[in-house]
Parts: C-alpha cells; structure tokens; sequence
C-alpha cells in the first residue's frame, strides 16, 4: 500500500525503521486510500509509538497558492505526503500516495518520490498536474504535512 510506503519513508528520514507490516497493523489498514481524510490514524501511530511527530491535512481547497504552500513546507524541513488521483497522474484508475521532495520555482516542476515499481521512482511533475490531481477529481484530495515535533 502506498500510503504505508510513504509513512515508512518520512519515518526512515528521521531515523525510525518500522516494517510495513508494523506500520499498516498500526494505522491498521484503515487510511482505506482516502489518506487525507485520516491524519487522525497517523497521528494516533505516533502517539502508540511514542514519536515526535504531528500530522495536519490540507485538502486542495484549504490552499490558497499551491506552489507557496510546498514551498514554505519545504523550508519548515517537514515532511510532505500528496494523494493523487491516478487517473490524471497515470491514465489508471484509482488513488495514488507519493512524497514530495523538492520544488523548482523557475520551472514550476515538482520532485516527487513514489513508491510505485512500475515507473522512475523519483520524477519531476509540473505543478498544474498536481494541482489538477487532488482537486479535479472524483473528491477532493490534497497533502498530510509530517512535522517533527
């Protein structure tokens, strides 16, 4: 599940190492691809566990200016998990969880890291699609920001 995949991620980042399987027993598979809409199961992950972390989730409503958004998320040094919707993303069908890594703000690309095997696993995605992606679709998606606390 690629929801699991990015929380394993952020957590790896800061030096945590958590199985999957320890992860979606803890979440316990209950983010149902509607990652935005749970910050509640994450958070509660870290409190059972003890780490020094807090989720907010932002819905493509909640955001005013998509590029400001990552780009002060970014500097904050939190973690930034997007769900998509696939059928913008990749032409399938479905919901897609990846990480956000890096925006360039002359190019208006973003860096994102997927934890998808098909496909490059880091790739650069121009902002309108990811804009397009979490509010254009079959309901409103957005972004969990990871912070350290």
């Amino acid at each position: 599940m690629c929801n699991v995949a990015c929380l394993q991620m952020i957590l790896f980042r800061h030096g945590y190492k958590f199985s999957q399987d320890f992860i979606a027993k803890g979440i316990k598979n209950n983010l149902n691809y509607r990652t935005v809409e749970h910050a509640d199961l994450v958070n509660e992950f870290f409190g059972i566990n003890k780490l020094p972390f807090e989720t907010t989730s932002f819905k493509a409503s909640q955001i005013d200016n998509l590029k400001e958004f990552i780009v002060e998320t970014i500097k904050r040094n939190s973690d930034l998990w997007v769900e998509l919707y696939n059928p913008i993303m990749y032409k399938v069908p479905g919901g897609h969880d990846c990480l956000v890594q890096a925006i360039n703000t002359k190019t208006n690309k973003v860096k994102l890291v997927d934890p998808y095997g098909p496909h490059e696993q880091i790739y650069e995605v121009v902002l309108s699609k990811i804009a397009r992606a979490i509010s254009k679709t079959n309901r409103e998606r957005g972004f969990l920001v990871v912070k350290k606390i």
